[in-house]
């Protein structure tokens, strides 16, 4: 018999779980999606749907002591309560997009729901992860959403060689 097994503990103790819960809720209410590994995803939905139940009740308190920013508990309280009002649970969707380059982590991309330029359909981004897999040609309209480059890595803007590097290259003999 497995007891407590009601939440995932994502390899954390409770306060570094609530902590990290916490982080992720704000940032989803502040920019209304979020790519995070699936495990965190599926764990921040049930989360992050309390929270936006506690905005549509009117608890300002109960928003105040989860959000750590005041703009995402005016975004929480107003914009979000309004957009809700006469939803009666799901707020959020867990979308699959594919394995992290590197440690092939499950990834999932979370939204809230009814935002303004969502994508809808799963397929889309599974469909762009085998096109960015098998491309050469670069990053599909999705990586580029998500900020990936063609091999799965955020790009990054290009830095300029140091100077001493130069200085150290050795001179060719010819």
């Amino acid at each position: 018999m497995r007891h407590g097994d009601r939440l995932r503990q994502l390899s954390r103790d409770s306060k570094h779980r609530r902590a990290l819960l916490r982080n992720q809720a704000t940032s989803l209410v502040s920019h209304e999606r979020l790519v995070t590994t699936t495990a965190k995803a599926k764990e921040l939905k049930r989360f992050a749907d309390k929270v936006i139940t506690m905005a549509k009740k009117g608890n300002e308190v109960g928003v105040r002591s989860v959000l750590f920013t005041e703009p995402a508990v005016q975004k929480a309280m107003s914009a979000l309560r309004e957009r809700y009002a006469t939803r009666p649970g799901g707020y959020t969707r867990v979308l699959q997009v594919g394995r992290r380059y590197g440690d092939q982590a499950r990834m999932a991309v979370i939204e809230l729901v009814g935002r303004k330029n969502e994508i809808k359909e799963a397929h889309k981004y599974r469909k762009a992860e085998r096109e960015r897999e098998s491309s050469p040609r670069g990053p599909t309209p999705v990586t580029r959403l998500l900020g990936l480059d063609a091999a799965g890595e955020r790009e990054r803007a290009p830095q300029p060689e140091p100077a001493h590097a130069a200085a150290r290259s050795k001179p060719s003999r010819e």
